[in-house]
């Protein structure tokens, strides 16, 4: 038996191996991204259920209603003028931002209702991005070992 054409073969199976599990990494941070938008869109989508039945409960919110004391989000940010991509856009942004716990400040909820909702969502993000990070770290860590 010829010695280097065994440690070839070992080589070539260790290889293969390290491009196996690099793969997998690669995939479970694609897992991780999908459950970051996923968790972001449904979070905005029942923000926009909330925008939509406070105008319905309220009665007809005139787009004018909006100051520092008060209003509603989608009067103060014309999300009524829009079209549909770009009004998910934004409240998909709001929402990653209010989830993530950075919250820019370019958006806010106005009334009590969306605050409270807002509030919910950043205990919840908290959680869930506490979570995520955790795996991410778990990840990089298998990486390393490499």
């Amino acid at each position: 038996m010829d010695p280097t054409n065994d440690e070839e073969v070992k080589l070539k199976d260790y290889s293969r191996t390290t491009e196996f599990l690099l793969f997998h990494q690669l995939l479970k941070g694609g897992r991780l991204f999908f459950v970051i938008s996923c968790t972001c869109y449904f979070f905005a989508m029942f923000f926009k259920i909330i925008v939509v039945a406070e105008e319905d409960f309220e009665g007809h919110i005139t787009l004018s209603f909006c100051d520092n004391a008060g209003g509603y989000f989608a009067a103060c940010y014309d999300s009524w003028q829009m079209e549909l991509p770009e009004e998910m856009l934004k409240i998909n942004y709001f929402s990653f931002t209010t989830l993530s716990t950075v919250g820019f400040g370019d958006f806010d909820p106005r009334s009590n209702v969306e605050r409270l909702y807002m509030a919910f969502g950043m205990l919840l993000g908290v959680a869930i991005f506490s979570s995520i990070l955790g795996n991410f770290i778990d990840m990089l860590d298998t990486v390393k070992d490499f």
